[in-house]
C-alpha cells in the first residue's frame, strides 16, 4: 500500500469516527431532554401532591365565587387563607417558569388545564381579591399605580397570565380517550 492510499484511509477512518462521535451525541443530546422532561414533569407533580395545594383548590372551587367581597375573603379561616396563599403562588411560579420557558406549557396543561378551565373567572377574582388585600395591608407601598389601573410588578400577574395561556392551549386528550397499540383491552 503506498503513502497515499494510507493517507485517504487514515481520512475516511478520521471522518467516520466523527460522524459516529456526532450520532452518539446527538443521542445523548435527546436522551438528556427527555430526562430533563421527566423531571419537569415530577417537579410539577409533586406541587399538586402538596396538601396544602390541594386544599387551595378546594377553596377556589368552594368558596371563592365570581362576586366575592374582600370581607368575603377575610372571613376564610386562617387555614383557608393559607391554601389559597399556596396555591395562588404556586401557579403564579408555574406562569413565570413557563413564561421563561423552564417548564413547557405542555406539561402543564396535562396537569393544570382540567381545573383553570373550570375555575379561570374564580382565579382572575382570586387573584385580584389578593393582590387589593396586599395594598390594603400596606403591603404595596413601593409599587407605583402607573394611571391604568395596573401596578407595576403586581404579584399575581403571571397566575393570570398562566389561566390566559391555557385558555389558549388545546385541551390535551386523556388517556381514557387514546388507544395504545401496546395496551391490553
Amino acid at each position: 500500500m503506498d503513502l497515499e492510499t494510507a493517507a485517504n484511509i487514515g481520512e475516511a477512518l478520521g471522518g467516520l469516527a466523527i460522524l459516529v462521535t456526532l450520532l452518539f451525541g446527538l443521542r445523548q443530546i435527546r436522551d438528556w431532554n427527555q430526562t430533563r422532561r421527566f423531571e419537569i414533569a415530577q417537579t410539577v407533580a409533586t406541587r399538586f401532591e402538596s396538601p396544602l395545594f390541594q386544599y387551595g383548590i378546594v377553596v377556589v372551587v368552594l368558596k371563592v365565587r365570581e362576586d366575592m367581597t374582600l370581607e368575603e375573603l377575610s372571613d376564610l379561616s386562617r387555614e383557608e387563607k393559607d391554601a389559597l396563599n399556596s396555591f395562588s403562588l404556586g401557579l403564579n411560579s408555574l406562569g413565570i417558569q413557563v413564561f421563561n420557558r423552564l417548564v413547557p406549557i405542555e406539561i402543564v396543561a396535562t396537569y393544570l388545564q382540567p381545573f383553570t378551565t373550570l375555575m379561570g373567572p374564580r382565579l382572575r377574582v382570586l387573584s385580584s381579591l389578593l393582590m387589593e388585600n396586599a395594598y390594603a395591608n400596606q403591603l404595596g407601598e413601593g409599587i407605583q399605580d402607573h394611571g391604568n389601573g395596573r401596578m407595576a410588578d403586581a404579584g399575581l400577574d403571571w397566575m393570570i397570565w398562566l389561566v390566559d395561556r391555557l385558555d389558549e392551549y388545546p385541551y390535551p386528550e386523556a388517556p381514557a380517550h387514546v388507544l395504545h397499540k401496546d395496551w391490553e383491552y
